[in-house]
């Protein structure tokens, strides 16, 4: 857990704009299909705490043969920004791959990121991660954390 912090505390500093001039998304049905045409949604896990609520929405294209995350800001102040993080890697993966995690500060959802398309996940586990925090990535709200999912 502290490593997945270190990880989006470390980006945001080392993405110092995206902390301080990031555009607003659409709204949180704007995820829909956001990762692609080809990727079905194959997991959706709800957390909450600390008055916030997200949505961890992972995906699969058997065409790509990749796996895809997004992570949903479904609290009711959704028009705020906030430090959003998500991190999709495969399981046993020490870092995630370029493209594999998103850390900004934004209204309704980080991501979409990818496992790296050049590796096959068709039978190989992801471990995924979203986080919320508070506008400058001082206090965690939420932390859906899942590993060793969708391992088909």
């Amino acid at each position: 857990m502290k490593k997945f912090r270190s990880l989006a505390i470390a980006a945001a500093a080392a993405l110092g704009v995206a902390l301080t001039a990031s555009p607003s998304l659409a709204g949180p049905a704007a995820a829909a299909n956001v990762c692609g045409s080809s990727f079905a949604q194959i997991g959706s896990y709800n957390g909450s705490g600390n008055g916030h609520s997200a949505r961890l929405e992972v995906y699969y294209s058997s065409a790509y043969k990749q796996n895809c995350a997004v992570l949903v800001n479904t609290s009711s102040d959704t028009g705020s920004h906030h430090g959003l993080a998500v991190e999709i890697r495969p399981t046993g993966g020490s870092v995630a791959q370029p493209g594999g995690s998103d850390v900004g500060r934004y209204t309704s959802y980080a991501g979409p990121v990818y496992t790296d398309k050049n590796v096959n996940m068709s039978g190989k586990c992801v471990d995924v991660v979203g986080q919320v925090f508070d506008e400058l990535f001082n206090s965690k709200f939420v932390e859906i954390k899942k590993n060793r999912v969708h391992c088909g």
